[in-house]
């Protein structure tokens, strides 16, 4: 009883730690790393911030992007001047950016600071951090905005690549925007088949990169009897009818040859005007019902046909 009201005590203390970070306070801490991040072929500095890779967005700005700070609002605006929207295409012509002289020279900063500044790239809102007055982002994150970012973990390499152009395909729910073309040793070891939810199939596939079960947003919602719009980006969902899903999602196979192509796609969801996160657990793995549900689990295309994990599914249901 004694060790569980010290546990509490500690917990309440964290808790007001955290909810009473005022701007400009120390939050966490840099580390440096053995990890050699470039960009379009050129190494840029890189640091560790609870194990994930970031780069300043400030250095971005040797690299051909604008750097805009807008003080009154607090805002940094990032923008890549190779990013075109508009379909026309530009080539990145590495060699006419240089980087200071000093530039790989310059020690790292120690610690995280809070902050209410908000960062865009390619105007759209990305998570950012304070860094000493420096504002970081996480290379990984940059997929989203259109950046390929490859890690090779026999070199320990990361590298970032592409001028923010989102790829769209189509789609049951309409065009979505490609996140990821997974390989085909996945694409051929992703099983399809369906679920029985009353009595009803449910398109349905097994995912072999993550062990995960997904099942067929569209069809989710068609048993729901949801109400639903697609902007491209979003998919808004509003329903009043509840129903649930079976405790035990067993996938019946069906013996259709597998598709070559599997592809991760940009979709966030949002029901009754409130997001809901597609992850199960962000920064590990759970083990549910005999399977184990990947952090990094996405959204996914397979043969034209967009899928969700069942447990993202259940957030549906249950929000």
């Amino acid at each position: 009883m004694k060790k569980a009201l010290f546990t509490a005590v500690i917990f309440s203390i964290i808790l007001c730690q955290t909810a009473w970070a005022k701007v400009g306070n120390i939050v966490g801490y840099v580390y440096e790393t053995d990890i050699c991040t470039d960009f379009c072929g050129t190494k840029i500095n890189s640091y560790n911030i609870g194990g994930e890779t970031v780069i300043a967005c400030e250095d971005l700005g040797y690299l051909g992007f604008n750097i805009n700070w807008d003080a009154q609002n607090r805002v940094l605006y990032i923008k890549d001047q190779y990013n075109n929207p508009m379909g026309q295409e530009y080539n990145r012509d590495m060699s006419i950016f240089m980087l200071p002289e000093d530039y790989y020279l310059r020690p790292a900063q120690k610690h995280i600071y809070e902050t209410d500044i908000k960062t865009y790239l390619n105007g759209r809102l990305i998570n950012s951090y304070n860094l000493n007055g420096q504002t970081a982002i996480v290379c990984e994150d940059m997929r989203d905005y259109g950046y390929q970012v490859i890690w090779d973990e026999k070199e320990r390499t990361l590298s970032i690549s592409g001028n923010g152009e989102l790829e769209r395909i189509s789609s049951d729910i309409g065009d979505v925007v490609i996140m990821e073309r997974l390989n085909e040793y996945i694409a051929a070891n992703t099983q399809q088949g369906t679920f029985k939810v009353g009595e009803k199939a449910v398109k349905g596939i097994y995912a072999y990169d993550y062990n995960t079960f997904y099942i067929s947003l569209f069809d989710l919602l068609d048993i729901m009897g949801a109400q639903w719009t697609f902007d491209g980006m979003g998919i808004y969902i509003s329903y009043e009818t509840k129903i649930n899903l079976p405790k035990e999602m067993d996938l019946v196979y069906n013996s259709e040859p597998n598709e070559k192509n599997i592809m991760k796609v940009y979709l966030d969801i949002y029901i009754n005007g409130q997001k809901v996160d597609v992850v199960y657990l962000r920064g590990g793995s759970l083990l549910t019902n005999g399977h184990t549900y990947e952090s990094d689990a996405a959204v996914y295309l397979y043969n034209s046909i967009i899928y969700i994990p069942v447990y993202t599914a259940e957030k549906i249901i249950n929000s």
